[in-house]
Parts: C-alpha cells; sequence; structure tokens
C-alpha cells in the first residue's frame, strides 16, 4: 500500500509519504522516487517492517543512500540489498501554498508503482475537499498517469479517482 497526506496550510504545503513494501523472495536493491516540482525533501526513512503486526511505528533502520538524479527524482539504495517487508517514508515541504489551480502533489515510488494509492488531503487553508476529475480510462488510472487539471476549478483536481472520504477537515482519496 502507499499512503500519502497532503498538509494544505495557508503558508506552506507539507507531505508525508509512507509505502509499505513486500519484496518477499525477491531482492530489493533500490528505487527511484518521483518528487513534486518546488518540494524540498526533508527525511527519507527505509525500515524493516516490525515482528510483531499489532506495533505501532516501525522496526530497525536499514542504512539507505538517497541521491539527487535530476530535479524532482531520487535514488534510493539500502547498503545492503534484501528482502521481506520494508517501509519506506518520505517528508517533503513547499514554503508556499499549492496553487488554486492543478494536480495534487503526488510523490511516486517506482518499487511500490503497483500498490493502492491513498491520498489523505488536510485541508488548514480554508479550500475544503479538492475539486477531483474521473478517469475517462474504463480500466482505471494507467501506472504513472499524470494528474490532470480542469480550468476555472478553485481546488486541485487529481485523475483516476475510486473513492472520497470525509472525516473532519480532512479528505482520503484512493486512486
Amino acid at each position: 500500500r502507499q499512503q500519502l497526506e497532503i498538509v494544505a496550510g495557508k503558508r506552506e504545503t507539507r507531505l508525508q509519504y509512507e509505502a509499505v513494501i513486500d519484496a518477499g523472495s525477491t531482492v530489493w536493491a533500490e528505487d527511484s522516487l518521483e518528487i513534486p516540482n518546488g518540494f524540498d525533501v526533508e527525511t527519507c526513512q527505509l525500515s524493516e517492517w516490525p515482528e510483531e503486526e499489532d506495533t505501532v511505528g516501525s522496526g530497525p533502520l536499514v542504512d539507505a543512500v538517497l541521491r539527487e538524479e535530476a530535479p524532482g527524482r531520487l535514488r534510493l539504495v539500502p547498503q545492503r540489498p534484501r528482502s521481506g517487508r520494508l517501509v519506506l517514508r518520505l517528508t517533503a515541504r513547499r514554503g508556499r501554498p499549492l496553487p488554486a489551480v492543478g494536480s495534487l502533489p503526488l510523490v511516486r515510488s517506482s518499487v511500490a508503482a503497483a500498490l493502492p494509492y491513498s491520498v489523505i488531503w488536510r485541508d488548514q487553508a480554508g479550500r475544503g475537499r479538492p475539486a477531483l476529475i474521473e478517469d475517462a480510462a474504463p480500466a482505471g488510472p494507467a501506472a504513472g498517469a499524470a494528474p490532470q487539471t480542469r480550468q476555472g476549478s478553485a481546488q486541485p483536481a487529481v485523475a483516476g479517482v475510486e473513492g472520497v472520504a470525509q472525516a473532519g477537515e480532512a479528505w482520503r482519496i484512493d486512486l
């Protein structure tokens, strides 16, 4: 699974991304990450999945190197390739609010690309629920498809939405 929490503030925007990667019996050796334009990565952690399912938090940290390959593109390489379940956590910040019209700023992981993706939209700027655009493709969104924008919308938009649920000032969007 993948989950991205977007905290849309009046003065800045924060992203908190988490992916649970089940490498199973294969060896996980690297990941290519895409970060939205204008965001700076604050932290990136790779850890083993906790052995006990009810454990809150994460297991032991995995030594890994994070390198910038190009603007908005990072490579994460564990010091020792490994198999099993891993948790990737990344936080990023942008020192200004999101534009009134545009795509949701999604973090992408090449290793987790096929996993379900949920977005939690936390509104601290008074915008409310993001306006959403449904994907025209009958089978759902294509892997890696870029979100679309809608002219005249006062909210961010995203393509390929399967469900939206609200809890307080937060909305969950399953892509």
